[in-house]
């Protein structure tokens, strides 16, 4: 719903939110990242309640632009969103088999603008992921974001095209990041995490070799998408350049008697 003249571009003088509580009016102000003053185009601001409906946060939304002398107040109007979900689904690959999915998200846990996800599988290589995000209120926006993950997966070391011996890899990782997106085109992402291999024989026989690999690693990424809408996009341009530095790695050899 918009109350408008026959303007091009609107400078706005107010923005108020309607349908939510303190901490969930903070939260849509964040994630439109509208300032006043600051002028906008039409497209703009679709853009940007696009991109709020995709963040699950609401499950509608709708705005007013009201004339108020040469510039516009925004009003949002929101259908709160419960922030917690739960999905569970079956999943058949040729080499891990079949698994049941298990997904997990909560919104605002602990502190105000966080999400939290939890992914399991349940197979005969089972996984579980867990990531935390943060977002701030600061100028320019800052958020963090913690991941962790543990996947088992079999092996096979071969001969002649042909495996003679299987074994377990398990594999470990925890990583924190801090990304800024000074404006909705920009991205910018560091980080840093601990990564482990580990190898150990499915059947423990005599004289097989465990190898165990821990090592750190740097993270940098840079993405740029300046698209004119969410869906086939008319012109624009998308460029991501992501970077991995792994560093003081070890690794560690036994012989099992």
């Amino acid at each position: 719903e918009r109350v408008l003249e026959q303007v091009d571009i609107f400078t706005l003088s107010e923005i108020e939110v309607q349908g939510e509580n303190d901490r969930g009016k903070g939260i849509i102000k964040k994630l439109l990242q509208f300032k006043v003053g600051e002028e906008y185009t039409m497209e703009e601001i679709e853009r940007r309640f696009y991109r709020l409906l995709g963040t699950r946060f609401v499950k509608d939304a709708k705005y007013r632009l009201v004339p108020d002398g040469l510039e516009h107040k925004m009003v949002i109007i929101t259908n709160p969103q419960s922030g917690n979900f739960i999905k569970v689904g079956l999943n058949y690959d040729s080499n891990l088999k079949a698994g049941l999915l298990v997904n997990t998200t909560f919104s605002n846990l602990l502190v105000n603008g966080s999400k939290f996800s939890f992914d399991l599988k349940v197979s005969e290589a089972p996984a579980l992921k867990a990531r935390y995000m943060l977002y701030t209120a600061s100028k320019p926006n800052i958020g963090f974001r913690l991941d962790g993950r543990i996947h088992y997966y079999p092996g096979f070391y071969y001969d002649n095209n042909q495996p003679f011996t299987e074994f377990n890899l398990r594999h470990y990782e925890t990583r924190l990041d801090i990304f800024s997106a000074p404006n909705n085109n920009w991205l910018f992402t560091v980080g840093a995490g601990l990564e482990r291999y580990s190898q150990a024989s499915r059947f423990f026989d005599s004289g097989s070799v465990d190898l165990r690999l821990l090592q750190g690693n740097g993270y940098a990424s840079i993405l740029h998408d300046s698209y004119d809408r969410p869906q086939f996009p008319h012109s624009g341009s998308w460029l991501s350049v992501e970077g991995r530095l792994s560093f003081n790695a070890r690794l560690k050899r036994t012989i099992q008697e």
